[in-house]
C-alpha cells in the first residue's frame, strides 16, 4: 500500500489502514499530515459505485408520506407510523414530486407484495411455519423397538 500520511516531527508514515498511529489518532483535520501537501492521493467512490451495491443510500430521507390530517411526514424507511400502517393504499398519502412519487410508488407496492406473501405463507404453512421449536406437547416420534420408550 502507498504512504498516505507522514509525521512532520518523526518522519513516520502511515498508509491509512489499520489502527491510526498516535501521531495522528487524535487529530481532528488529517489533511495537514498529508503526504501530497495537502491533497487528497485517494479519490473518493463514485456516487453510481456506492449506489449500485444494493441501492441503500444511508442517513436521512426525504420524506415520501404526508399525513393530511396531522401533516406529519414519513420518508418510507423504518417502521410505519401509525397513521399510515394499516392503510392499504398508500398511494394517497404521497408527496407529489416527480421522480420522489414514483420511488415511493414503487416502494409501496413492493411492501404490499411483500405483506400479501407472509399472509400466504403463513396460511399455508400451519403451524410448521414458525421457527424454532413447536409450543405445547408434542405426539412422539421416535420409539425404541427393544424398551418401548418413546421420546
Amino acid at each position: 500500500a502507498a504512504v498516505k500520511y507522514r509525521d512532520p516531527k518523526s518522519g513516520a508514515t502511515w498508509t491509512g489502514h489499520g489502527r491510526a498511529p498516535q501521531w495522528i489518532a487524535s487529530a481532528k483535520n488529517r489533511d495537514k499530515f498529508l503526504v501530497d501537501g495537502g491533497k487528497a492521493t485517494a479519490t473518493p467512490a463514485p456516487a453510481s459505485k456506492a449506489k449500485a451495491a444494493g441501492n441503500y443510500v444511508r442517513g436521512p430521507q426525504p420524506a415520501l408520506y404526508r399525513d393530511p390530517k396531522s401533516g406529519a411526514t414519513w420518508s418510507g424507511r423504518g417502521r410505519a407510523p401509525t397513521w399510515i400502517a394499516k392503510a392499504k393504499d398508500r398511494s394517497k398519502f404521497l408527496i407529489a414530486g416527480g421522480a420522489e412519487s414514483t420511488v415511493a410508488a414503487t416502494t409501496s407496492a413492493v411492501s404490499r407484495a411483500k405483506a400479501v406473501g407472509k399472509k400466504t405463507a403463513s396460511k399455508s404453512g400451519g403451524a410448521t411455519a414458525g421457527k424454532g421449536q413447536p409450543k405445547g406437547p408434542q405426539p412422539a416420534k421416535y420409539r425404541d423397538p427393544k424398551s418401548g420408550a418413546t421420546w
